[in-house]
């Protein structure tokens, strides 16, 4: 089955014919992935009702497997105009140009993974990354030990989670987060890597840590975890888990993580400089 959406559409086909875009209207003509079957429809995901821009935020980069020609960048650019997506920050001027050429470099090395796209996968001793349908099924969390679950798409437009699903067998907790250019999820940064470590800490403690697709929301508060309580560099985070997991935060996300990275960098600094006779 194929579905043009309109008279003027042209497709692009990735080379495993997972995926048939249509650039020119920056809408989806059809999708056929491993868990999620979407026929077109003018700027909307039947599944969960999100405006185009957030549903290719939460939904594209999981549309393409095993293709070489079809990079996720022409998935990243669904949300917006070529060349005409911001740093979503409060930064402007010389600052946001460097900022914005720092996050393009960081997309280069996302851009880089090779893997495909896994419902679950583990990117730390004992902590995992995955996607809503792995984190809905309580058989394949018992098999593999989860004892904690934490959703970054713990809204309406999300998943909404909650204790009485788990019962005993894992400790829950939600954070209301959108996979946006414009929401603010460094408000959730320490409670989550508090979240992750005092899990980790647990006696046989396993921490899945999901969204939607376990690609956005869900890396950007590992790699957080990755970087105030194991000290990595926001580099050092993402070259550690695209090793194991495809992943591909968005620019925003990637904004407030190269603030976080600049902050926990000056602290290092000064600790150090403390120590220096």
């Amino acid at each position: 089955m194929e579905t043009r959406c309109g008279p003027t559409c042209i497709w692009e086909k990735c080379k495993c014919k997972c995926v048939i875009v249509c650039p020119l209207l920056y809408m989806y003509c059809i999708v056929r992935v491993q868990y999620w079957f979407v026929p077109s429809l003018p700027g909307i995901c039947p599944t969960t009702s999100l405006d185009r821009s957030s549903w290719v935020s939460a939904h594209g980069q999981m549309c393409c497997k095993g293709s070489d020609d079809f990079p996720w960048r022409t998935m990243r650019t669904m949300a917006c105009q070529p060349m005409t997506c911001p740093v979503p920050t409060l930064m402007s001027g010389r600052r946001s140009q460097q900022d914005l050429a720092l996050i393009k470099e960081l997309e280069k090395v996302l851009d880089s993974c090779t893997l495909e796209l896994s419902p679950i996968d583990e990117v730390w001793p004992n902590l995992y990354i995955g996607n809503v349908a792995i984190a809905q099924n309580r058989g394949a969390l018992r098999k593999l030990g989860i004892t904690h679950v934490l959703n970054a798409a713990h809204s309406k437009q999300g998943s909404i989670g909650d204790q009485g699903f788990y019962g005993s067998s894992c400790v829950y907790w939600g954070v209301p987060a959108e996979d946006s250019n414009h929401f603010d999820l460094s408000q959730h940064f320490t409670a989550a890597a508090d979240f992750i470590h005092k899990a980790l800490k647990s006696k046989d403690g396993k921490v899945l840590v999901h969204c939607i697709m376990g690609i956005s929301r869900s890396a950007t508060l590992v790699l957080v975890f990755l970087m105030r309580r194991r000290h990595l560099s926001l580099a050092e985070a993402v070259n550690h888990v695209i090793q194991r997991r495809a992943i591909y935060p968005n620019r925003n996300f990637l904004s407030l993580l190269l603030q976080l990275d600049q902050q926990l960098a000056s602290k290092r600094n000064i600790a150090i400089l403390r120590y220096v006779p």
